[in-house]
């Protein structure tokens, strides 16, 4: 709606309170136009044909549709809708039937109370409408009666609508404390605020404390005077909190004194939120309870006029740490102001420490022979890292294991970062080269940066080199920057992989100390042929480690697995797996102290996968009990190492952990693999080693399926085969195997 179509509209209001409901002239203006809630919903009400016939529209509306006259009146005198909703008499519609309640509101406003202020007396004191005429009045001359002009009273009674009421006791006694500090009247007509609501008892209870703090009368009205908030902001409350909180911190009477006397011109509920700002600012930079109550105490009026960054700016534009921000808040308060919100903060100077750490630095490049300020010596003490001191004996240390000066000094012009290193480190790496590696000191000094890479990476490389070289794979005098610069994936691909065996010796050297040789040797055939990058070795190393014959700190642990697996590969004579799976024959098991079992997997579903030529598919798929997966190639070798002893020693092979390996290893899924069935024999202190090749699709109950397709090819090689029994092919058939 328009601006002018609105006027209109407000206009044909006023006209229907004034003219058609004989209101006066000034409540019908204040209720048309300082109506707009009333206004917007009596709009919506009235149909509207034509915006310049608003007016006309509005008044026929009202003509045959009356409105409730005291939701306009509430609404004029200050109150919200939701406010007056519960005052709305149900039986009444029009002001003139409610006299007593339009008298007693003529009498607040002609005493000099503003209309918008009246609500307040509705909500606080809404008894006081009720008066019978000439009660109200009574009361207001009763205040005159203390000694108050009408001005004053009624901005007392428009702030402290209670009061009339007659809860005076305590108003009466305020007034007297007034006079007693030598306060006038005229000081509370400047200084009081309708919009405020006050606790006479409250700012009595202030004033008497005060006094009590040593302070004479005089001195209180003095203070009060000249911080009029510290009195009237929220009753007083607002200086009992400032109080209570400078006390906490151990602040006296003297403290407080001195506080009061130099209190900033802000308002106080302002600076209580500085100092406690002030504070929060202190402990987020650590610094110690008792020296932040000595910083509080001392100085309150600085910490409670200033409005501080947070403290991540101040250590950002600063370029320091807390304990140097601790140091200099104790050092001098003052420093704070420096830090205020709208001011901008200079970088401090660089410490006295970095400043004598440089000149150190400088003095040695100079004395190597850098010329002072050039850019050589500017790159090279950027590199630099540690105290001046400590470069100067790594350089020593260089000197004393197998290099002249001039030498260390043409490494160091070179690769200045091999002195960030401490002295036993480059006194390892030294001898490493020097003596294990067999190097000279013309190849250290074209390479420098040798002392910088890892004992691992430069031993790893170099015994690589010397072995392909002794293999003739590569050709000889290659330069150490060739061999150590490239990444570990450029020297894999270069130098490793074309060899034949140089998976073999790279994982041996690499992985010497972290594996037993034997399982080294099993880890071999899994990955020749499958890894093609130094990530697939670290990742089988990785899944190595998680077998239980790694974790020699655990033996707890160890020996659970191997309850576990001990149940979980011996089930009770008779029980069957799965159909689905296979079966379990009782007659499989020996009756001595070892023994094995034999899983049949040809009944599994078939599934989709890979076909190839050099391959007999003997049935589709093969799991274990529908849980861990066997992931093995007609071709290829599964070696486990199956260890079992009575008593605490208890150990299982690792199958579940071996069949995940090889899966990833192999980098296709399980079945993609022919139908298998594994035979696991267990003996006493012993370890297999087996390869199958193809197996019987199916195995009943203590027999095999015949048949020219079925028989078994594959061969079984113990470790140890001075003892038990070797059965051969025919044997296999009983599947009644003593080991």
């Amino acid at each position: 709606m328009g601006r002018i179509v609105k006027a209109q509209a407000q206009s044909a209001l006023v006209e229907y309170f004034h003219l058609t409901r004989s209101l006066r002239i000034m409540d019908a203006e204040n209720m048309g136009k300082n109506t707009p809630e009333f206004f917007n919903r009596l709009m919506k009400r009235v149909a509207i044909d034509d915006d310049s016939k608003i007016k006309h529209s509005v008044m026929r509306f009202l003509r045959y549709h009356p409105v409730n006259e005291f939701e306009p009146f509430f609404e004029s005198i200050g109150l919200d809708y939701s406010e007056y909703v519960e005052y709305l008499p149900r039986n009444l519609m029009f002001l003139c039937d409610d006299e007593l309640l339009l008298d007693n509101y003529y009498v607040l406003h002609n005493y000099g109370i503003e209309r918008n202020r009246i609500g307040k007396i509705f909500k606080e004191a809404n008894e006081v409408f009720r008066y019978d005429y000439g009660s109200l009045q009574e009361k207001l001359r009763s205040f005159e009666n203390l000694g108050l002009r009408r001005s004053l009273v009624a901005k007392i009674v428009a702030a402290s609508p209670r009061l009339l009421r007659g809860d005076v006791d305590e108003f009466v006694e305020f007034l007297e404390m007034l006079k007693m500090v030598e306060i006038e009247c005229e000081w509370l007509l400047e200084n009081i605020c309708e919009e405020d609501s006050y606790s006479w008892k409250c700012m009595l209870q202030l004033m008497c404390f005060l006094c009590k703090l040593g302070w004479s009368e005089k001195q209180v009205g003095e203070i009060i005077k000249q911080h009029p908030d510290l009195l009237l902001k929220c009753s007083g409350r607002v200086t009992f909190g400032l109080i209570g909180l400078l006390i906490k911190f151990g602040a006296t009477k003297s403290d407080l004194h001195t506080l009061f006397h130099q209190f900033p011109q802000i308002p106080v509920l302002k600076f209580t939120k500085n100092l406690h700002t002030s504070y929060m600012f202190l402990s987020e930079i650590d610094m110690a309870a008792i020296d932040i109550g000595k910083i509080v105490c001392s100085y309150p009026s600085l910490l409670g006029s200033i409005e501080l960054k947070k403290v991540n700016s101040i250590l950002s534009l600063l370029s320091c740490g807390k304990n140097r921000l601790c140091q200099m808040v104790n050092d001098d308060p003052f420093t704070l102001e420096a830090w205020v919100l709208g001011r901008r903060v200079e970088r401090l100077e660089t410490q006295k420490r970095a400043v004598k750490s440089k000149a150190l630095k400088t003095e040695f490049l100079i004395s190597l022979g850098f010329n002072k300020n050039s850019e050589d010596m500017e790159k090279s003490l950027k590199m630099l890292r540690g105290r001046g001191v400590e470069i100067q004996e790594r350089f020593d240390c260089l000197v004393k294991n197998g290099l002249s000066r001039e030498e260390a000094i043409k490494m160091v012009r070179v690769s200045p970062q091999i002195l960030n290193q401490t002295r036993d480190v480059i006194e390892t790496k030294i001898r490493l080269f020097f003596e294990e590696l067999g190097y000279g000191v013309s190849d250290l000094l074209t390479h420098p940066k040798i002392i910088s890479y890892t004992l691992k990476r430069v031993k790893l490389r170099l015994l690589m080199y010397r072995w392909l070289k002794g293999q003739g794979a590569v050709r000889p005098g290659l330069s150490l920057s060739t061999l150590l610069a490239t990444t570990d994936e450029e020297f894999f691909r270069a130098y490793v992989a074309p060899h034949a065996r140089g998976l073999e010796f790279w994982i041996s050297t690499k992985f010497v100390g972290c594996i037993p040789n034997l399982l080294l040797s099993l880890l071999l055939p899994f990955t020749n042929g499958f890894v093609s990058s130094v990530a697939d070795v670290d990742w089988a190393l990785i899944l190595f480690h998680q077998l239980p014959e790694f974790d020699q700190g655990k033996r707890s642990c160890r020996r659970r697995l191997a309850g576990h697996n001990e149940r979980r590969r011996k089930p009770p004579a008779g029980s069957l797996l799965s159909p689905r799976y296979g079966s379990l024959s009782p007659s499989i098991f020996d009756r001595s102290k070892s023994g094995g079992f034999v899983m049949d997997f040809s009944n599994y579903p078939a599934l989709n996968g890979p076909d190839t030529s050099s391959e007999r598919v003997l049935g589709k798929q093969a799991s274990i009990t529908g849980k861990y997966q066997l992931p093995l190639q007609s071709s290829s070798v599964l070696s486990l190492f199956c260890q079992h002893s009575p008593g605490a020693q208890e150990r299982a092979p690792p199958l579940e952990q071996a069949m995940f390996l090889e899966t990833t290893l192999h980098g296709r899924p399980w079945f993609n693999h022919p139908s298998i069935i594994v035979v696991l024999h267990f003996h006493t202190t012993r370890f297999m080693m087996f390869s199958l090749h193809e197996m019987p699709p199916d195995l009943g109950r203590g027999q095999t399926t015949h048949g020219a397709s079925n028989e078994f090819i594959g061969d079984l090689g113990l470790a140890q085969p001075n003892e038990g029994h070797f059965h051969d092919q025919a044997s296999l058939q009983h599947m009644n195997w003593s080991l």
